[in-house]
């Protein structure tokens, strides 16, 4: 197997940049812009704190016959999975 030569990433990177360039204008042209009002953004982080607050609770009540502690013991897992299914369910 033959080396490239030491500027072969040069010309390489002449040959594709215009390519690169036109497909770079023509997906910032096809984009449409966007207004999401900081209020919105707010209400609806508050929204999924709540929710992932009751859902919790609910999670908590339905274990609440198990070990004393157990449940806490993988909070941090727990708040991280309420928040995927959060955003599993209504994002994407």
């Amino acid at each position: 197997m033959a080396l490239p030569s030491h500027d072969a990433w040069i010309h390489t990177s002449h040959t594709l940049l215009p390519s690169w360039k036109s497909l770079s204008l023509s997906h910032q042209q096809s984009t449409i812009p966007i207004s999401i009002s900081r209020v919105n953004q707010v209400d609806a982080a508050r929204l999924d704190v709540e929710m992932s607050a009751m859902l919790k609770e609910q999670l908590v009540k339905v274990f609440s016959l198990m070990k004393p502690g157990m449940l806490f013991q993988y909070e941090a897992e727990l708040d991280a999975f309420l928040e995927f299914l959060i955003w599993r369910f209504s994002i994407w």
